[in-house]
Formats: C-alpha cells, structure tokens, sequence
C-alpha cells in the first residue's frame, strides 16, 4: 500500500489485476479481492480487527445471497477502530461475474475526488458514489492498495498511481438525489464473521506500492 495525506490529496489508481482465485462454489460472500482506500490501518499481519471507513472496486458480493462481480463500494460512519457509527455497505454493481473468475484479467481504476468515489473498468463507463471526506474521519492520512479477503489470490501489475491536490480539483459536488430504483443501495453492517470483519483484517496485508 502506499500512505498519502487525507485532507489534501485525491488520487487516481490503475493496475491490471489477475485473479488466480476467488470464492467457493456456491460463493459465501466472505469472498473479495480489488483496490481499497483506507482511513486507518493496523500492524502488518496482525489479524486484530481494525475497523475504518473505505472506498473499494473489484470482485465483491456483500453476501452469500447477493449478487457477485466487480463492484464499486464504499463503508461511512466509523468513528472508531471498533466499528462504532457504522453506516453499512453503500455498493454499485459494475459487471456481474456470469462464473466465478479464475485466471481472467481486470484493469481497474479507483479515483478519490472531493466528492467521493469513482471506479472503472478498462475504458468502460464510470460509476460514481457520493462519499466526501470519509477518509479521514479517523486520521488525516489514508492508505491505498491492493487486497484479497478469504480464497481469493491475485496478481497486480502495471500499476499507475497519479496524485492530484484538493485545493485544485473540482470542488465537492452537492449530494446527487436518489431515486427508488437507484442501483446503488444501503447494506445492513454484517456480523461478527462477515466480510466487513474480514476486509478489516486483511487489510494488513495489503500489497506495499511505491509511488513513482
């Protein structure tokens, strides 16, 4: 992962992810691998649950019932590294997986703008999520990089990372209003053996990235 300034950087990170591996057959939800940003991080490998706000894409369900691909998603609300305040899962699906990858290929990008997130495949469509300043609700740092959760094994390469400043870009954006058919949609913040807890485990072993 690499460590940038929360309160005055946006980003826009891009790598070609391989995906060796992923879920069990039928998938349980516990199941995800992509790019993540994050607002706190824990002590590398320590399995402590260390809960914090996120901005995500890549393969993610939420659920053993819900519909798996690459999603773009976000977590808002925690005020601390216990969890507490949590908002839950906000999520947009991007492509649904129609099998289980294994050996297929994902150019991903996450961008950080003043307004939230945006998460692409290749040169596809951009998908947006209203989510400002949730990274640093907890630090004023936040940390960007690569992760798997569960069975899911990748390989990252051709990353790019460009960091943009706050100041500069354009300024947050009102809240758009959503509609009852609006696709993205609120989930309820999971158990104790729920993805949440293990992305917030797993976190600790996100891939090191250097910035160029």
């Amino acid at each position: 992962y690499t460590e940038l300034d929360a309160e005055k950087d946006n980003f826009t990170l891009t790598a070609d992810i391989k995906v060796l591996n992923y879920a069990k057959n039928p998938h349980d939800g516990q199941e995800a691998f992509g790019i993540m940003a994050r607002d706190v991080i824990g002590k590398n490998l320590d399995s402590a649950v260390v809960a914090s706000n996120i901005g995500a894409i890549g393969g993610f369900s939420g659920g053993s019932k819900d519909l798996n691909g690459i999603q773009l998603y976000s977590r808002s609300g925690v005020e601390n590294l216990s969890g507490k305040g949590s908002l839950g899962i906000e999520k947009v699906m991007i492509s649904e997986f129609k099998k289980m990858p294994k050996g297929d290929s994902f150019k991903l990008t996450l961008s950080k703008t003043n307004s939230g997130f945006v998460g692409k495949i290749g040169d596809g469509k951009e998908f947006f999520i209203f989510a400002p300043e949730i990274l640093k609700t907890q630090n004023n740092k936040m940390y960007i990089g690569f992760f798997t959760a569960r069975l899911a094994t990748i390989e990252v390469s051709n990353i790019s990372l460009v960091v943009s400043s706050s100041k500069t870009d354009e300024p947050k954006m009102e809240e758009p209003k959503k509609s009852p058919s609006d696709s993205t949609k609120k989930a309820p913040e999971k158990t104790k053996d729920s993805l949440i807890i293990d992305l917030d485990k797993f976190e600790n072993r996100m891939v090191i990235l250097p910035i160029a």
